[in-house]
């Protein structure tokens, strides 16, 4: 609708609404179709991504899966903006502590849940493991992605991902964690998720 408004006005146009992604934004603008793009959910999410974006990092954004939960959900209810994917959001000046006592963390289940756990854990300075007993991470997020329009949910397992990448935690697929496991590894927390 923005192309169709701008072929009839001369002053800029601006188009908005679940635009996500900086290279559709870029397009949009190379392509005439609007002189400026609004991004809000997508920096509420991730309030680095025009500057991910413009380095090159673009598998270092978290997107945005229009969620609705932390921003337009919250201020319906004349909450504070937060956002699901990114507790930060909203929360700025909390800080993740590094831990006083770093432990060793046995994450077990690679849903969501699981890995941003598993993310968090490392972030504070535990060592950490991951184990799965399926054959990919993600959990039931995936099979969500799989619907009709969803396909961007698929979005949240794969920066925890890449997350998960970044800071070389060690993952297990396909393993199903016994008390034996639990045993011969010996860690100082488990997080059942």
């Amino acid at each position: 609708m923005s192309a169709e408004i701008r072929e009839l006005v001369r002053v800029p146009v601006v188009t908005a609404i679940r635009i996500t992604d900086p290279v559709m934004a870029n397009d949009i603008i190379n392509n005439g179709e609007a002189d400026m793009v609004v991004m809000t959910r997508a920096t509420i999410c991730d309030s680095e991504m025009p500057n991910k974006a413009k380095a090159g990092r673009l598998d270092d954004i978290r997107q945005c899966v229009g969620c609705n939960e932390g921003c337009w959900e919250r201020i319906l209810h004349g909450l504070p903006v937060t956002c699901a994917q990114n507790p930060q959001s909203g929360n700025e000046r909390l800080k993740l502590e590094p831990a006083a006592n770093p432990k060793k963390v046995m994450v077990i289940g690679g849903g969501v849940a699981g890995m941003k756990a598993a993310v968090t854990a490392k972030q504070r300075g535990h060592i950490v493991t991951l184990y799965e007993k399926k054959p990919a991470l993600g959990g039931a997020l995936t099979i969500a992605a799989k619907a009709p329009t969803r396909a961007d949910l698929g979005q949240v397992p794969r920066f925890l991902e890449h997350e998960i990448k970044l800071l070389d935690i060690p993952v297990h697929l396909e393993c199903e964690v016994t008390p034996q496991i639990v045993e011969k590894e010996k860690p100082d927390a488990v997080i059942v998720a």
